[in-house]
């Protein structure tokens, strides 16, 4: 299978195939008369998962975590973007990201009851700087976890925060890798809750493909020093444009856990539906 793939991108960039209705993608910074860099949109649609590609969006996510002994997390989220530029053409952003609806059924889980509430949600700021064709970006995420602390993502509670950086670069119009790396810990939380201290380490491949559609392929690493484990999570995603202006899309992901200390204590699989619609 990696074979088969491995001929594919190869043939990709050989042809440049092109993507109905998606233009080649311009260098991320053009050379002005003085001789500074300006950075410009690339002329590719937003996955809406790049974070050095940042357009003003709506979106809303239905993501199921499937735990051990028969628990589950659901989580509706709403997501919004506010894009803008300092330097150029959409080079910062701000977003927010609020879980509307969180459920959790505890299965067999001893001593867990289930819970519906509030869970995680995220204040997120980016900027970004391009040079030639490399776009990059520092992240700054902030986290506000819930009361309950089976509601978020990891069984702490109070306030963490995340130190990024992304960088892009597209080997071709339709192949780019993205490369993020965040470190996240605890700056508040309640008394009896866990602290967050992780490193998380993400390169991905995104393809685009004919038709409007795209892929992204991801492994996670995420070694976390306070905990002393390692999770490492492989991700797919399958993603589709829609609209005149590739305005809107459709992704379904899902991550599953290869580590076992991870699938055991963690969770064993999560699968997210996404909806986006970009302002353009």
């Amino acid at each position: 299978m990696t074979l088969v793939f491995s001929i594919i991108f190869l043939l990709l960039s050989l042809i440049h195939l092109p993507l109905a209705g998606h233009a080649a993608p311009h260098d991320a910074a053009n050379i002005q008369g003085d001789g500074e860099y300006k950075f410009e949109t690339q002329e590719k649609p937003d996955t809406g998962l790049d974070p050095t590609v940042q357009t003003s969006k709506i979106g809303v996510q239905n993501l199921f975590t499937k735990q051990p002994q028969g628990a589950y997390l659901n989580q509706f989220i709403l997501r919004g973007t506010y894009a803008f530029g300092l330097y150029g053409k959409n080079d910062c952003s701000i977003s927010v990201a609020m879980p509307a609806v969180d459920h959790f059924d505890s299965g067999n889980a001893a001593g867990a009851s289930g819970a519906t509430g509030l869970g995680d949600t995220n204040l997120e700021f980016v900027k970004i700087f391009a040079l030639g064709k490399l776009a990059h970006a520092p992240v700054l995420d902030v986290w506000f976890r819930p009361s309950n602390p089976n509601l978020g993502d990891t069984a702490s509670t109070g306030t963490v925060l995340g130190a990024g950086y992304a960088a892009s670069y597209p080997f071709t119009p339709n192949i780019q890798t993205l490369f993020f790396a965040q470190y996240q810990w605890t700056v508040e939380r309640a008394p009896g809750t866990a602290s967050v201290s992780n490193l998380k380490l993400r390169p991905f491949l995104i393809c685009y493909w004919p038709y409007n559609f795209f892929t992204l392929t991801e492994f996670r690493v995420s070694p976390d020093f306070r905990n002393h484990n390692t999770e490492l999570i492989p991700s797919a995603v399958l993603g589709r444009f829609f609209g005149p202006k590739q305005e809107t899309n459709l992704t379904l992901t899902l991550d599953v856990p290869i580590d076992r200390f991870t699938r055991i204590h963690n969770e064993q699989f999560k699968l997210k539906l996404t909806w986006n619609y970009f302002f353009k």
